[in-house]
């Protein structure tokens, strides 16, 4: 929460990415290599998310899978 209103009181527009570093299903009760759920916020206007909840099991209805970790900051930085 801190981090957040800072950025939202900087007045710059900015984005801010949550992940997991790495998957623990609850059958396999230890890691797996399968891919984590991501959340990334765009504090600019007209960016909206796709409004599922931030799990494993919603990540992968979204349908989008970022290969590696360049697809992820490419994105992040919107490239």
């Amino acid at each position: 929460q801190p981090i957040f209103a800072a950025l939202l009181a900087s007045g710059h527009d900015f984005r801010l990415a949550v992940a997991m570093d790495h998957c623990t299903p609850l059958s396999l009760r230890t890691h797996s290599s399968e891919p984590v759920a991501v959340a990334i916020y765009d504090s600019r206007p007209g960016r909206s998310g796709s409004g599922l909840p931030y799990d494993e099991q919603s990540a992968a209805k979204a349908g989008e899978l970022l290969a590696d970790g360049r697809q992820f900051f490419n994105r992040v930085l919107g490239r």
